[in-house]
């Protein structure tokens, strides 16, 4: 067909002819990409439907005793750390136990890694737990914990020691004075 002899009227018809199959066929591409695409999420969300109605409608199946667990667990956890913050402000004030914690990170070589501080108001010390890469790096920290200001003696338990490489290891630290120098 020769377009350019065509007369204004029927290019434009063509033009329009053109555009409208050019637009039903952009459709029914789009309108198949989502019907395939809704098919293929089908079955994952038959099968979470399934799994989630098991869960509430069987509370006693062992998922669901280990989810509540879990929930439960975290609970005890998130109480039991702010029953420890509270001790931490009745006891000490927030400013004063934050310089403690800070002392002690502070002296901290990058070969110690300190996974858990636990304040004892009893006895009035200070526990870090944590894992050194060295026996050398180990003692090096203890020692340098025991020439701070801020704690008394730093006694390293043998089974501490017995390991050559990542060491988990407790220290106790006897708070000395709240932080006031040394004599």
């Amino acid at each position: 067909m020769l377009h350019n002899l065509l007369p204004p009227i029927e290019k434009k018809a063509l033009r329009i002819e053109y555009y409208v199959r050019l637009g039903t066929v952009i459709v029914f591409l789009i309108t198949s990409a989502v019907g395939i695409g809704a098919v293929s999420l089908l079955p994952t969300y038959l099968k979470l439907r399934s799994e989630i109605d098991a869960i509430t409608l069987d509370s006693g199946s062992p998922q669901a005793e280990t989810a509540s667990t879990t929930v439960m667990g975290d609970q005890a956890i998130i109480s039991d750390t702010k029953r420890t913050l509270m001790l931490f402000e009745a006891t000490l004030g927030k400013q004063q136990v934050t310089d403690i914690i800070r002392a002690a990170f502070a002296v901290r070589p990058d070969t110690v890694t300190i996974s858990g501080v636990t304040y004892d108001q009893a006895t009035r010390s200070v526990t870090l737990e944590g894992v050194a890469t060295t026996r050398d790096a180990l003692v090096g920290f203890a020692h340098t914990l025991e020439d701070t200001s801020t704690f008394g003696r730093v006694p390293l338990s043998i089974s501490d020691l017995a390991k050559n490489t990542n060491i988990q290891f407790r220290l106790n630290l006897a708070i000395e004075n709240d932080g006031a120098p040394k004599p």
